[in-house]
């Protein structure tokens, strides 16, 4: 299989995009369809061991 866009990207531009996209989702701007882009996310940084749930990322 190869490797998923996330997987290509460093670790602070992922972190970026996770806050970014929840950020959004939060608050309405993007829809709920894009868990999916954060679940690829966050199966990336389980992977690499970081862990984004001490983001202080809160809307």
């Amino acid at each position: 299989m190869s490797d998923s866009f996330y997987e290509k990207l460093p670790n602070d531009l992922l972190i970026r995009f996770y806050v970014e996209i929840k950020k959004n989702i939060e608050t309405g701007s993007l829809t709920n369809e894009l868990d999916t882009e954060l679940k690829l996310i966050k199966a990336v940084s389980q992977k690499r061991n970081i862990n984004l749930f001490d983001l202080n990322c809160n809307v």
